[in-house]
């Protein structure tokens, strides 16, 4: 399912892939509502990840279940947030889950990766202390696969591989030291390539990554939450062979481009902010990428209105529909 935002403000409400429909009578919980980033988690289906901003220097972490109304929500201790307050719009933080909190009480992990991706913490259920490190490398996911964790575009498949997707961003062309307006000049999905993830079976260290020209009846799900499987067949209506993404990059309004040309989400690039306001494009570079034709196609439009909002994220239900 997708969250969408509504047209009620500070709201969201949810839209199903394989039915095609808007469920405008479900009523959220509070946490979800379109000020706060929120981040989905297929390791705990029905679990939503709320991240607000308290000053500069602080996050706070609260941990929800969208479907069962009397579990109460998980308030994690504070993140330490060391950047100015507009990275927090521009790089969304991305809150993973390991388990269940319910059926696993005091023994989940939650792993953020925030502060303009170069940062990770690592918390599990009941500590007080999140466990801090930096990592100098730029990603903007990361996964809990066979007790390990790790960073990239990353999605365990329903038979227990590890694939690791990267997605290609098209710019128009702006001239170099051009100034240009937000409107004119954006960021685009132009296509994904998927990896299957090789381990050595002695030590468990990663071999190779083989591309897959194909991933058969599976249908991925990646963006501003953790990317997620499933097999297509499962549900009607959902394409197979095929990714669907939101938008996950927000772009400054008013920058400089410091290096010009098109780049994807494994290189580093760097934006010089030229004013105080931040200004988002939106939540629209929002499709379905097709592994065998590279053809894209759209899940869900948002309307014009939906600029300057938090992007819609993917939740996994824990059944197929709200009846």
């Amino acid at each position: 399912m997708l969250m969408i935002p509504s047209e009620s403000q500070g709201k969201r409400k949810l839209y199903s892939i394989s039915e095609q429909k808007v469920y405008n009578n479900f009523e959220l919980p509070q946490a979800c509502n379109s000020t706060r980033r929120c981040c989905g988690s297929s390791n705990a289906p029905g679990w939503l990840v709320a991240v607000d901003q308290l000053g500069e220097h602080q996050l706070s972490t609260t941990l929800v279940n969208v479907f069962k109304r009397d579990v109460t929500p998980i308030r994690l201790p504070l993140l330490d947030f060391n950047a100015q307050s507009h990275w927090f719009r521009v790089f969304s933080p991305k809150v993973i889950l390991s388990a269940d909190p319910i059926a696993n009480p005091d023994n989940y992990v939650v792993v953020a990766v925030y502060d303009r991706v170069s940062r990770s913490a690592f918390i599990k259920g009941g500590q007080t202390i999140w466990t801090y490190l930096e990592v100098r490398s730029f990603f903007t996911d990361a996964i809990f696969y066979k007790r390990k964790v790790y960073a990239g575009y990353l999605v365990e498949t329903t038979k227990g591989e590890l694939l690791h997707v990267r997605r290609f961003l098209k710019q128009k062309d702006v001239p170099r030291d051009h100034y240009f307006h937000y409107e004119d000049n954006e960021f685009w999905t132009e296509s994904f390539k998927v990896y299957k993830v090789v381990f050595d079976e002695r030590d468990e260290s990663i071999v190779e990554h083989v591309e897959l020209k194909s991933i058969g009846d599976k249908a991925l799900f990646v963006g501003g939450n953790h990317s997620m499987c499933v097999s297509a067949s499962n549900f009607p209506g959902c394409q197979p062979n095929s990714i669907y993404y939101t938008d996950d990059l927000i772009e400054l309004g008013e920058v400089r481009l410091v290096d010009d040309g098109s780049i994807d989400m494994d290189d580093i690039f760097s934006l010089v902010k030229l004013e105080d306001e931040t200004i988002s494009n939106g939540p629209s570079d929002m499709g379905i990428f097709n592994l065998e034709d590279g053809s894209i196609t759209q899940h869900y439009s948002l309307n014009p209105w939906h600029r300057n909002i938090p992007p819609a994220i993917w939740i996994m239900p824990l059944f197929n529909g709200l009846g």
